[in-house]
Formats: structure tokens, C-alpha cells, sequence
């Protein structure tokens, strides 16, 4: 299996941060079988999330994308990764059920963006931090923090 690896971020373009989860990324995904063949760094903007996705997923058998989720004004991947398949963002009530049950969150607690997904994606729980991730066609989403990140990708 051939994949592509998307992280998101200004920090990471303007080298605030060291691109950590590209690394570790690509060493657990080489150690599953998983051949890395692109790392693109992006900035926090929907309209080129959706355009990078789309491009990745027409030659790609997956699409790895990491940073950007969250409830504040940049944290903007979801809605790009919503764009690039075609589907609304939607609020999703197994995540909201989950921060509630596991995370002690309640929903009026939350920001409204913090619980939404791609309206089909199946939606992946956040075991350190908030914000879920999610698997919708062939893209898999996870956060750019990387302790919630590898969490996430281990789960």
C-alpha cells in the first residue's frame, strides 16, 4: 500500500515546530507495511487542505493527514477534508457521546466546531486531548498534537 502524509500547520512552515509526527509517522506506517511516498507540509487554509487531498487521493491508496483540528479559527483541516470528498461537515454524536462518557465533557462545554466531521467519516476518538479524528475515504485524519496523534494512531 502506497500512502501520502499531509501535515497542517503554520508552525510548522515557518519552523516554530519540528515536523515530529512526518517522522514518526512514516516509521509506524513503514513498520505496518505501508509505503510513504509524499511529505507535504501545508498551511491552515480549507481551500488548499481540499485541493491537496483530492490531488493525493487520485494516486495514493491513503492519505495520512495530521494538524488542524480543533474548535479555534485555524484549526480548519476538518473542513477542508470535508471539502475534498465532497460532504458537509456534521456534527457527530458518537464523538460528542465519547468526550462526555471517557473525557468527562459536557456538550454545551464544548465549542461547536469541536465535535464536527465529515458527515459519512467514521469518527476516531481522542484518547489524550479533545478534538476527534476521523476516517473518511480513504483519508485518515488525526491532530497535530503528537502525544494525541500517536494515541490515536496506536488505538
Amino acid at each position: 500500500m502506497d500512502a501520502a502524509l499531509i501535515t497542517v500547520g503554520e508552525e510548522l512552515l515557518c519552523g516554530d515546530i519540528a515536523n515530529t509526527n512526518a517522522t514518526w509517522l512514516c516509521g509506524s506506517l513503514d513498520e505496518r507495511g505501508v509505503r510513504v511516498q509524499r511529505i507535504t507540509t501545508i498551511p491552515d487554509e480549507v481551500a488548499e487542505i481540499a485541493r491537496v487531498v483530492n490531488e493525493y487521493r487520485a494516486v495514493y491508496d491513503a492519505v495520512v493527514v495530521t494538524g488542524g483540528l480543533g474548535p479555534t479559527h485555524d484549526d480548519v483541516t476538518m473542513e477542508g477534508v470535508a471539502a475534498a470528498v465532497g460532504q458537509d461537515l456534521a456534527h457527530n454524536e458518537a464523538a460528542a457521546s465519547w468526550l462526555a462518557e471517557h473525557r468527562d465533557y459536557a456538550a454545551e462545554d464544548l465549542d461547536p466546531g469541536t465535535t464536527q466531521i465529515p458527515a459519512q467519516a467514521r469518527m476516531l476518538p481522542n484518547e489524550v486531548g479533545v478534538a476527534p479524528g476521523a476516517v473518511v475515504e480513504g483519508v485518515y485524519v488525526f491532530p497535530g498534537v503528537p502525544a494525541e496523534m500517536e494515541a490515536m494512531f496506536n488505538r
